[in-house]
């Protein structure tokens, strides 16, 4: 469903856009929409309550870079041999070490809690309000890299051995992963 929908969307992006504020956030918070509105629909007939996906997504126009994200994915900018996060993950953990920053929880509880890894945002989820969506584009140069990644990656891999990785040619790099 969200692949399908982000498809839909980016097969059909304007040339032109009228209108107020960024119209590439726009249009992307339209793709959102219209995904959450598909998952409701399927969710009536299903009797599980808050199941879904995450969701990364990119769009390049000339040289400029938008993303809109939702759930515990990343989106790295690699720019001068360096890893730059783009989104924040949406999960208890992000959230805890939120509450933690402001002194509103101690270390030591944030690390006796359980269930770090548990979604706070997500396609499917029935009041989705966190999200992350680019207002502004970001400007990219010559020999940036963009790199969308799930927590199977990011939470094995350090980000040195992602970096080592980007260096090999894809077989070489795909070996070296699994091994």
């Amino acid at each position: 469903l969200v692949t399908q929908t982000a498809c839909e969307f980016f097969s059909k992006i304007p040339i032109r856009y009228e209108g107020e504020g960024n119209p590439i956030s726009r249009y992307l918070k339209a793709m959102l929409a219209e995904i959450m509105k598909r998952a409701e629909v399927l969710q009536k007939d299903d009797e599980e309550e808050d199941c879904g996906s995450t969701m990364t997504a990119v769009l390049l126009k000339d040289d400029e870079l938008y993303f809109l994200s939702v759930g515990d994915s990343r989106i790295y900018l690699v720019r001068d041999g360096r890893l730059y996060q783009m989104n924040r993950e949406h999960n208890v953990g992000s959230r805890l070490a939120e509450h933690m920053a402001r002194g509103e929880m101690l270390l030591e509880d944030y690390r006796d809690t359980r269930g770090k890894s548990g979604l706070t945002s997500f396609i499917g989820l029935r009041n989705l309000n966190l999200y992350d969506l680019s207002v502004r584009p970001i400007k990219m140069k010559n020999g940036d890299m963009v790199m969308l990644m799930s927590d199977g990656v990011f939470g094995t891999l350090s980000e040195q051995e992602i970096l080592e990785c980007l260096t090999q040619d894809c077989g070489e790099s795909a070996h070296n992963l699994k091994e």
